[in-house]
Order: structure tokens, then C-alpha cells, then sequence
């Protein structure tokens, strides 16, 4: 089963910032590649997947906006899940399980308003008179 990023670092929800930034010093020291120096091949992989993982986590719950971003997403995955199950058998039932995938993209794109300040800086460069064709006909 997928771990929250709250449980790969091993804190509650609730937790602060201070106490999210002691666990993953804590699991980064023991996930770190470097302290499992003996593991090859296959185990390898899984102690750099795990330090991987656990650096995003800190990603995430260390930046107050990434981590409401991540809040806000999880929440609506979670109601159009509920609402899936809920509602039962008929198309409804796939439209909500589409929308816990597509609706937490939304929210972090709205989130990070990335999209938004893309579109919005989008500007007409300059015109250089010396280039059109208006400045050729004089």
C-alpha cells in the first residue's frame, strides 16, 4: 500500500515544522546510502529508493505551501474515493474515481499557480518596425 508523506517520515499530520524536520534528520540518517555501504544490487536499489523518498517528504512537509498544496490534494482524493464508493455501480462511480486522479493535478497547478503566472507573463513581444512589412512599403 502507497505511504502518506506523514508516515515515511513517521510524524502525525498535525505534526509542526520543527518536529518534521527532526524525523526526516532521523530517517534521512538512517535510510542515507553511505551507512548501508555493504548492501548491493537489489537491496541497493531499495536504500537509495527509500532515501529518495524520504528526501521528498521533506520536500513537501518542510515548505508550508507545498505541504497545503499536498493537504489540499489528499483531501480531494479522498472525498471523490468516498463519493466512488458510496455512490455504487454506474458511470458515476468512474467519473469520481477519474476525478481523485485528475482534481489533486488541479489543485497543486492552482496551488503553485504556475499555469496561472504562465499565461498571465505571456506577452506580445515588441514589434520592430524594421522587420514588418509596413516598414518596407515607405
Amino acid at each position: 500500500m502507497a505511504q502518506s508523506l506523514y508516515d515515511v517520515l513517521g510524524v502525525a499530520p498535525s505534526a509542526g515544522v520543527d518536529e518534521i524536520r527532526r524525523a526526516y534528520i532521523e530517517r534521512a540518517r538512517e535510510a542515507h546510502p553511505d551507512r548501508h555501504i555493504d548492501v548491493y544490487g537489489a537491496q541497493r536499489v531499495d536504500v537509495e529508493r527509500r532515501m529518495q523518498e524520504v528526501n521528498e517528504a521533506w520536500r513537501v512537509l518542510g515548505n508550508a505551501r507545498r505541504r497545503r498544496r499536498y493537504v489540499i490534494s489528499m483531501a480531494i482524493r479522498t472525498v471523490c474515493f468516498l463519493g466512488a464508493v458510496l455512490v455504487g455501480d454506474g458511470w458515476l462511480r468512474w467519473v469520481l474515481v477519474a476525478a481523485a486522479f485528475i482534481l489533486p493535478m488541479a489543485a497543486a497547478l492552482y496551488g503553485s499557480r504556475s499555469l496561472f503566472s504562465l499565461l498571465r507573463s505571456r506577452r506580445r513581444a515588441p514589434r520592430n518596425p524594421r522587420s514588418s512589412w509596413a516598414g518596407c512599403l515607405r
